[in-house]
């Protein structure tokens, strides 16, 4: 619609420049013709042969280790890109990126990589940022919006970048003595205290006497013949 109001427009302006035989007004109009062909050029084939990748230097980090991460973007036509904005999504809180320009993102638990740049025909650009892990879990990054447009600024476009990377950081390794646990009893002190869904009757440990409450089958009779007395005895 933009493109088509522009060529009714100079449409307008040549029609008028001829009929009042204007010639100053004729330039202005040829002038806005060039400048439309070259913004729909550039807005048809901004986006072409682009290239957006990320890569982290390991998949898997222990807590407060730093990570290396690369983005690497690539103008794969002879089309140069005066101006590309990047934004990328990035973890939130427990990682931090160095150096970077981070701001809010509409993902909750997520911030936004915002780089603007320019990048040459046939260029290879990279950015380096050091990741600090600062919290355990597995961390995503992605997904990306690219934005481009013409060199005039009449026209943009986006392409969005699915991909996503994970880090998988691990919890804080922290020595035993330091939490002040024996070896022997990395438990503590609280004994353990086994309890079956289904009592297995071949499984019996010893007798007892006996007492007021005990279930009726767990009475042992053989062990209660045998008794002094002949006392009820009960299995454990």
């Amino acid at each position: 619609m933009k493109g088509e109001a522009w060529l009714w427009l100079i449409g307008g302006l040549l029609f008028v420049s001829l009929l009042l035989r204007e010639g100053q007004l004729f330039v202005v109009a040829v002038i806005l013709l060039l400048v439309s062909s070259v913004s729909q050029l550039w807005e048809r084939y901004c986006l072409h042969g682009l290239r957006y990748r990320r890569v982290l230097g390991q998949t898997r980090a222990f807590f407060g280790e730093e990570v290396p991460l690369t983005i690497e973007i690539v103008n794969e036509k002879p089309l140069p890109l005066a101006w590309l904005e990047v934004e990328d999504t990035v973890p939130g809180l427990g990682l931090t990126l160095q150096p970077a320009h981070v701001g809010p993102s509409h993902i909750p638990g997520r911030r936004l990589l915002s780089m603007l740049l320019s990048v040459r025909w046939y260029e290879r650009v990279r950015r380096h940022y050091r990741v600090t892990c600062a919290a355990r879990g597995i961390h995503a990054f992605g997904p990306a919006v690219l934005r481009t447009g013409d060199i005039f600024g009449l026209s943009t476009r986006e392409m969005d970048i699915s991909q996503e990377d994970y880090l998988l950081v691990y919890p804080r390794v922290v020595p035993l003595e330091r939490l002040g646990l024996p070896a022997s009893h990395p438990f503590g002190e609280v004994p353990l205290q086994r309890q079956w869904l289904f009592e297995d009757p071949m499984r019996t440990v010893g007798v007892r006497e006996f007492r007021p409450g005990d279930s009726p089958r767990r009475l042992h009779w053989k062990a209660t013949a045998h008794a002094p007395g002949q006392t009820l005895q009960v299995k454990l």
